[in-house]
């Protein structure tokens, strides 16, 4: 029996295959002595010669992090290189591995020095009477062979910088036992607390490299719940060197979880780095060190920031890096299960982009209705109220590779030259990490903007600051205005990637002045006010913001 995809699937899957068509692969170079062993995303490579080329599977456009290390002899001694390489999609990244002294001998040969004598034009002559020697042919080498970087480290966005902890939380607050020292984050021991994530985490891998100074006690504490304290409930992935990887509840929390002594005995590597591996997938938790399994099990927290122990020892982190997951659907849905199978055969991850599967999800319910507010190409369509009388707002709002780039000064915002009611928007949006000094990363989306333009209008705000991403402001209403706003700051924070990453959020402003926010397909924020129409717009407030797919889709 023939059997047919529902039109929503091919919606799916066609918003999927766009997506696709999007990737490149990118190359990475890697300059080393000839005799070298070379492993790139923790893979051995087969290529052999002073430059080995490897060629990435076709990634999304963004930044992927690779560790490339190199291992070879010099002067009867065995030196070790490790280094980190930064890849972009559709790029090449070069990476040097040799030292100075295996450099120095693969230099071209000098030109001969002056008055030094050429060789005499008889000295090329062919001998009299005797057969003319066969001149070789200079051997034709095979182009450098390209392998495939080993795909287990894509999609993964590092959580350290290697320079501070933005981004990090601590306890206690002034962050007393936790410094950064050469791209490594030193754990003093004492006193006794940990350094944790800004935003909470469900389903992910999470990998991260850590070495002793000494023998001593750490851990992993993973689905943190509130309060913070010294311990706060939460599933502990043991960080103790002897004991290190077995999984077990504290603070009140519950599971069961087995771990191997045996492998816990072959995997750590005493005095020196080692790299962690922990998957959580709906409340089961799987730990690995150095790629052999240690502990696994289930427990009743599925969610929470994670964070690191200052317990007693000093002790060194780096590298830490975390991919997201895909949440689990209901099995006994059939639809839901062709979706997942559609957007499979097309090789897109969809469930683990959120921008991706804000689009596909539009695509699912009826793609049709849907208007590009921005071309991707100029401003048409849109108007410009900057706080500064002499102020260009071609340097204001710039338009640049697909986006509209905001540098955050003057203060100000661009708006459409139409005025809407009763639809819904929906745009992407990152924050460089080269942000002004003192920035807060703030900005706006003003909807049922009313004259006259200044800053601000009478508007109706959801907050595109990070922190507070999704809040309403009500601007220039008086006292007597019914406003009301029902913010999920817990949703919120769970919703949110990472400030650098692309962001989506959906605003739905209905014909009765009540708006809904949701950022990346999870609701935020909803309320109401007097306001039910009026031009859209996005600020400029002294930051750096980039903007991307602004699209509108009017409600009957």
């Amino acid at each position: 029996m023939q059997r047919f995809i529902p039109c929503a699937v091919l919606a799916l899957a066609a918003v999927a295959g766009a997506a696709l068509a999007q990737t490149r692969s990118g190359t990475v170079i890697v300059r080393v002595p000839a005799d070298a062993v070379v492993t790139v995303g923790g893979e051995k490579t087969t290529q052999k010669g002073t430059e080995r080329r490897f060629v990435s599977p076709a990634l999304e456009p963004g930044t992927y992090s690779y560790q490339v290390e190199a291992t070879w002899t010099e002067g009867g001694k065995e030196v070790k290189v490790s280094k980190k390489v930064t890849l972009e999609a559709g790029k090449t990244a070069t990476l040097d591995l040799r030292s100075k002294k295996e450099v120095k001998t693969q230099v071209p040969s000098k030109p001969m020095p002056k008055g030094e004598k050429q060789p005499s034009k008889e000295a090329g002559k062919k001998p009299a009477g005797k057969k003319p020697i066969e001149e070789k042919k200079p051997e034709v080498k095979p182009a450098p062979k390209q392998e495939l970087i080993a795909p287990k480290e894509l999609g993964f966005v590092p959580l350290f910088n290697g320079k501070d902890l933005s981004g990090w939380k601590t306890v206690p607050e002034t962050g007393e036992p936790f410094t950064v020292k050469e791209g490594v984050i030193v754990v003093a021991g004492k006193p006794a607390g940990y350094f944790y994530t800004g935003k909470s985490y469900k389903n992910y891998i999470l990998r991260f490299d850590w070495k002793f100074i000494k023998s001593g006690n750490s851990g992993l504490l993973v689905h943190i719940q509130a309060p913070h304290k010294v311990w706060p409930k939460s599933v502990e992935v043991q960080g103790q060197q002897s004991d290190h990887g077995r999984i077990f509840a504290i603070g009140g929390a519950s599971g069961k979880f087995t771990v191997s002594k045996e492998n816990q005995k072959k995997a750590i590597k005493i005095g020196d780095w080692n790299t962690t591996e922990v998957v959580s997938k709906d409340g089961a938790l799987t730990s690995k060190i150095n790629g052999i399994e240690i502990s696994t099990g289930k427990g009743n927290l599925t969610d929470g920031p994670f964070g690191f122990q200052s317990e007693g020892t000093e002790l060194h982190f780096k590298n830490i890096r975390i991919k997201a997951l895909p949440d689990s659907a209901p099995s006994d849905k059939k639809g839901e299960v062709q979706v997942r199978n559609a957007v499979a055969a097309v090789k897109v991850r969809i469930a683990a982009q959120p921008a991706v599967a804000a689009r596909a999800a539009v695509a699912a319910g009826g793609g049709e209705g849907w208007k590009d507010l921005f071309n991707g190409k100029n401003l048409k369509g849109w108007k410009f109220f900057l706080n500064a009388k002499d102020a260009d707002p071609a340097k204001s709002f710039i338009v640049k590779d697909g986006e509209i780039q905001v540098p955050g000064f003057p203060n100000g915002y661009f708006y459409t030259d139409k005025s809407y009611k009763n639809y819904v928007l929906t745009y992407d949006w990152t924050y460089p990490k080269d942000q002004p000094a003192k920035t807060t990363m703030n900005s706006g989306c003003l909807v049922h903007i009313q004259p006259p333009h200044k800053v601000w209008p009478k508007s109706v705000e959801p907050q595109v600051r990070y922190k507070d991403h999704g809040k309403f402001f009500f601007i220039g209403f008086g006292k007597d205005s019914k406003t009301e706003q029902k913010f999920d700051e817990a949703a919120q924070q769970k919703a949110l990637k990472p400030s650098y990453e692309w962001n989506t959020t959906e605003v739905t402003c209905k014909a009765d002045g009540s708006i809904t926010v949701k950022i990346n397909g999870t609701l935020v924020n909803q309320g109401k006010s007097e306001l039910t129409e009026g031009p859209i717009g996005f600020q400029s407030e002294g930051a750096r913001i980039h903007f991307k797919n602004i699209k509108i889709k009017m409600m009957d």
